[in-house]
């Protein structure tokens, strides 16, 4: 079994006052227990979660300091998988099919989570940890 992370997950485990922190904290206490089996993110998703910690936290040393230690140090969370020149062309063609006449901003995927979308498919993953319900279309989500 794989799963893959979304960003929101890593800014609840750095940010307390994040509003998805205590279910992030719970979550990660079942990954350790190996209930989701091989963990992954991207690379884009690693660069959009240090801005959102940086932005949130306004750039706060301690949660920035932690974020580094989930993602490369020695809380390492999840393997990054790297998102190639395929892989975006078949994000581009999924974000323009589910980004075309939408009726407010707030309906908007961003690129980022349709790749995770294209990624997780080309990985055969079939589950996404994220507190965003626009994934529900595609994947099993946990949140």
């Amino acid at each position: 079994m794989e799963i893959l992370i979304d960003s929101c997950f890593y800014l609840g485990l750095v940010h307390p006052k994040d509003q998805n922190s205590r279910r992030s904290d719970e979550i990660l206490e079942e990954i350790n227990l190996g209930k989701y089996g091989l963990i992954y993110t991207s690379n884009l998703v690693v660069q959009e979660t240090i801005t959102l910690v940086g932005a949130r936290t306004l750039g706060s040393k301690a949660a920035l300091d932690n974020l580094w230690n989930l993602i490369w140090g020695k809380e390492k969370i999840a393997q990054i998988l790297t998102i190639n020149q395929e892989i975006e062309k078949k994000s581009w063609e999924l974000f323009t099919k589910v980004n075309t006449n939408i009726k407010t901003k707030n309906q908007i995927m961003s690129f980022v989570d349709v790749s995770s979308v294209i990624l997780a498919n080309n990985n055969r993953m079939k589950k996404i940890i994220s507190f965003d319900r626009h994934f529900d279309k595609f994947l099993i989500r946990i949140y």
